[in-house]
């Protein structure tokens, strides 16, 4: 199962998705969950680096370069 975070969304972005991302790699995740997080590289590979995780095999990155704005339309 792959299941795909929303990085740079939300209030308290990028940090707290991140955070939340530790939290569940520390208490494990079932061998065929693999995450996926979409967000700017900077912050993304920042923390990732910092916490170990960078190459890990259960999470994926996938960089994005724009922004939706709460005002735009679908």
């Amino acid at each position: 199962m792959r299941i795909g975070l929303d990085i740079m969304g939300g209030d308290f972005a990028p940090q707290s998705p991140l955070e939340g991302v530790r939290l569940v790699m520390q208490q494990g995740l079932a061998e065929e969950v693999v995450l996926v997080l979409f967000g700017d590289k900077g912050p993304l590979d920042a923390f990732l680096s910092d916490h170990n995780l960078a190459g890990h095999p259960q999470i994926e990155v996938v960089y994005t370069t724009q922004v939706i704005d709460m005002a735009e339309s679908p």
